[in-house]
């Protein structure tokens, strides 16, 4: 009996770029200004924001954010045809350029216990390749539908010359409601991290939640600790519910804004995955990111440097 339906994505260009930037190991680099090559040892330390490096931090932020939209639109995909009864299915169409394979293989019947695994070879103009695991822990029908997985991803790469691996474990939980699908990602030492020429940017310890309508995106909760390649860590929050809107065509219009902080105070062992596990000596400095009301796409830092989520993601 189907209990939990949900629609897969047939328009083929949604689907790829859903995968090159949820996915892949395009994003997710630290790219927003980093230099030297001597993170990576040691405990991390706190973060410095000023106005030098508020762009920096920004970046690393609005590119993790950036992920989940099309992350989400891929795990509905890999979930209509899981819930649907498929045992396998070839993806390549859709989420592979001409010569690449994607395979999605389950063992059925979709409940807890089952498992998925979408395989890419040679994917996205050929660079990309490894396993996304999908391991289902429960399933709930009406009156509230959802679906709970743990996931496990491994992908490699190269990107204009340079090898890029993508690593992540983390929970999901895809759930409706009258008037959107949602999605929580979380775990208590969930991680997302790109090593890129040596240097590995992590992402864990997050807690987003997400809802997709059919003209918006809606964050209503942030939480994500981020150590930079050069192992200083910060923490960022939504400030309020939501956070940040993001119209279809992926422009931020509106939401209460993120508040950056340079600590993670956890003293329960939370957070080990990032290498402070007892939290780590506060910094005594912070920022704010809020929508700029006049201009489109815009946000404002700290209060006075202006820009706009493109241009920070650029």
């Amino acid at each position: 009996m189907k209990c939990f339906r949900f629609p897969v994505l047939r328009d083929t260009g949604r689907v790829v770029f859903a995968i090159m930037f949820a996915v892949g190991v395009w994003g997710l680099v630290a790219c927003g200004g980093s230099s030297s090559k001597n993170g990576g040892a040691g405990e991390p330390s706190a973060f410095v924001f000023n106005p030098d490096t508020a762009l920096d931090a920004a970046f690393l932020v609005a590119d993790i954010i950036d992920v989940f939209p099309g992350l989400s639109a891929v795990n509905d995909a890999v979930l209509g045809l899981v819930e649907g009864g498929a045992d396998d299915a070839d993806l390549s169409d859709d989420f592979c350029a001409p010569g690449g394979i994607a395979i999605l293989n389950a063992n059925q019947p979709f409940g807890p216990g089952a498992a998925a695994t979408l395989t890419l070879t040679n994917c996205i103009d050929g660079s990309l390749g490894g396993t996304v695991q999908y391991d289902f822990t429960e399933v709930a029908a009406t009156p509230n539908p959802f679906v709970d997985a743990n996931v496990t991803l491994n992908l490699s790469g190269t990107v204009d010359g340079v090898v890029q691996r993508t690593e992540a474990e983390f929970s999901f939980r895809a759930f409706r409601d009258p008037s959107a699908r949602g999605f929580d990602y979380f775990g208590r030492d969930s991680y997302w991290f790109l090593t890129e020429d040596g240097e590995t940017t992590k992402n864990a310890c997050f807690n987003v939640n997400l809802r997709l309508s059919d003209s918006i995106v809606e964050f209503t909760r942030s939480e994500i600790v981020i150590v930079n390649a050069q192992n200083r860590l910060f923490t960022v929050r939504g400030q309020g519910s939501p956070s940040l809107i993001f119209d279809d065509e992926e422009i931020l219009i509106g939401g209460s804004g993120l508040q950056f902080v340079s600590e993670v105070s956890r003293l329960d062992g939370y957070c080990k995955v990032v290498g402070a596990p007892d939290g780590i000596t506060p910094g005594n400095t912070g920022m704010n990111l809020v929508v700029d009301p006049d201009v489109r796409d815009g946000v404002i830092l700290s209060g006075t440097i202006k820009t706009t989520w493109g241009e920070i993601l650029d």
